[in-house]
């Protein structure tokens, strides 16, 4: 009767404990008990999909507690070479003056370099109907034949792809037409290359030569801006 009584009370204390007022249980979802000594919960990342949203990775602390590892939009910090003449704004947006000249002096680069190992992005916004430019991914080589290059080529309201694999092989395809203020994203992983506009993959690619890409940009028409734009960094 004691052992009986005894357990009762240990049953009521775990009710207590791990029971929510509908009756299901507290413990956290996705969370998975780990055998380790120090009894701990695992949080399992989520997959992410279709490469939009971020990849993520899970990692063990020195406390046996798993951590999630994933990438986060910022904002890119651009290099102008000394002969551009684009502006970069503190939230990132790329502008080229209308005292500048047309297809001249409009080149931009991102500071860091992206190692492609998960997956990498760049997102966009077209402001307007009525702009030229390039913007994307190039490989970090100094010979401009050997460069494999990335990029969505915005004219007007038409958007192309641009891609060459630094061995020759060059396309530029028309992919859609948009409207202003639709958003563009290109990842690169090593599934190939996807592209985006306002969430929804227009373009695979697989043409994929290196793994050591930097943001670039290159605006040929005056008075034309390109807003929002962010990359991913992993934290």
């Amino acid at each position: 009767m004691k052992y009986l009584i005894s357990g009762f009370i240990l049953l009521l204390i775990s009710y207590c404990l791990y029971a929510k007022p509908n009756g299901q249980n507290r413990l956290p979802e996705k969370m998975t008990y780990s055998p380790s000594k120090s009894h701990v919960f695992i949080k399992k990342c989520p997959a992410f999909q279709q490469d939009y949203n971020p990849p993520t990775t899970e990692k063990t602390g020195s406390t046996g507690r798993s951590f999630c590892s994933f990438n986060v939009n910022k904002i890119i910090q651009w290099t102008v070479p000394s002969q551009s003449v684009v502006r970069v704004y503190n939230d990132g947006s790329l502008a080229k003056p209308s005292t500048a000249k047309e297809f001249e002096d409009g080149l931009t680069f991102s500071k860091d370099t992206l190692l492609v190992k998960d997956s990498v992005w760049i997102n966009f916004t077209a402001a307007d109907i009525n702009s030229q430019y390039l913007i994307g991914y190039a490989s970090c080589s100094h010979k401009l034949l050997e460069k494999s290059v990335h990029k969505i080529f915005i004219k007007a309201n038409e958007c192309f792809v641009i891609e060459t694999d630094g061995d020759g092989f060059y396309t530029k395809k028309l992919i859609s037409t948009f409207s202003a203020g639709d958003t563009f994203r290109i990842s690169i992983s090593a599934r190939g290359v996807n592209y985006f506009r306002s969430g929804k993959i227009i373009y695979n690619s697989q043409m994929l030569n290196g793994n050591k890409y930097r943001y670039e940009a290159n605006i040929n028409y005056t008075s034309t801006k390109i807003t929002n734009i962010t990359g991913s960094t992993a934290i």
